[in-house]
């Protein structure tokens, strides 16, 4: 079976927006317990620093967790919505996760009028776009948002990410280096986080370009920017086995194993490069680290399955054909499993 390389998963078109409003909705009574957000109404005072756009230093969104909102009650109104920008979006976020989408476009359309230089209620307009497969009105929301706060290193991210999803990958690379341009040294932990982002969908629109060794670039850049996290490393060790530095990949998925070896899909991404390179013993040793403590799924796309498939080859190869056919058979049920848990099946009946 073949490895969805990193190319591959770069050009895999928009994502449904389904899971990401249900990760988020179970905050929204939260938010609303505090704030008093169930009101109709929104209003806020325009500061009179906001009436001209000044040049200011750089700065990113966040989206405030939980237990955060509740050690700052004390900021939030009961009777009124916030009024920080930060806090406009992360509330219009919600809003969007509770399915008042009526309500976030209301409140955004009036920031705008309040606050000409934000960001933030743009970004709120942009992303009610895209859950309607409005792509190019999303596209311009963006913008707006870039052009009235050029600062806001957020707004970069968010139509980079857009660009990239609609496949139009030049213009992304385009916004990601512009947003890039306003990191400098010694950058707040929420602008890292920021750039990291770019970074990755910088490195995505590489690798869809088939542009492997500036994908790496940009990767490597995350690692500087935010060292040991290793959500962002096995993008990494993945764009490394596209340019087929399999001794990199070595080297990075050995040195994250000691550090925690909890991370068990580094198993698989080493085992790729061990069976590449022909050190199939060590790679058979890896696959069976990963696989074992794997649980079982159907999912055709499942790590799972693309380690068993491999490490059935390298059997194969091997001519240990009885572990092979093991393997093949599990494979095999699991496909004929998914089948029959599919709609098309029970219509055969």
């Amino acid at each position: 079976m073949k490895i969805l390389s990193y190319s591959e998963k770069a050009a895999i078109p928009r994502h449904s927006c389904k899971p990401i409003i249900a990760a988020i909705s179970g905050l929204f009574l939260c938010w609303q317990t505090i704030s008093g957000a169930g009101a109709d109404t929104y209003k806020s005072t325009p500061k009179s620093s906001e009436k001209t756009n000044n040049k200011l230093k750089t700065y990113a969104l966040i989206y405030v967790p939980p237990p955060a909102i509740l050690r700052q009650q004390a900021n939030y109104k009961a009777s009124a919505a916030p009024t920080t920008e930060n806090q406009f979006y992360f509330a219009c976020h919600l809003l969007i996760a509770y399915n008042e989408i009526d309500k976030a476009t209301k409140f955004a359309r009036q920031a705008i009028v309040d606050h000409p230089t934000w960001c933030a209620p743009y970004l709120i307009l942009g992303n009610i776009a895209e859950l309607s497969f409005e792509d190019q009105p999303a596209t311009e929301f963006y913008r707006k948002g870039i052009t009235a706060a050029p600062n806001c290193l957020h707004g970069y991210y968010c139509l980079a990410d857009h660009l990239r999803r609609c496949t139009d990958y030049q213009g992304s690379l385009q916004v990601t280096k512009k947003g890039l341009a306003l990191v400098g040294p010694n950058q707040t932990d929420d602008i890292r986080h920021i750039a990291c982002n770019l970074y990755t969908v910088q490195s995505m629109n590489y690798s869809a370009l088939k542009q492997f060794k500036n994908a790496v670039k940009s990767l490597e850049a995350t690692d500087v920017l935010h060292p040991g996290l290793n959500t962002k490393r096995t993008n990494l060790a993945d764009a490394l086995l596209d340019d087929k530095q399999y001794s990199k990949v070595i080297d990075l998925s050995s040195k994250v194993l000691k550090q925690q070896p909890q991370f068990l899909e580094f198993y698989h991404l080493r085992a790729v490069a061990y069976a590449a390179t022909n050190q199939t013993r060590e790679a058979i040793a890896d696959l069976n680290k990963f696989i074992a403590r794997q649980h079982s799924t159907i999912s055709i796309g499942s790590e799972d399955r693309k380690a068993r498939a491999l490490r059935a080859s390298l059997y194969e190869k091997t001519g240990n054909l009885k572990l092979a056919k093991i393997d093949r058979d599990f494979l095999a049920k699991e496909q004929l499993d998914a089948y029959k848990d599919t709609t098309f099946a029970g219509k055969e009946k």
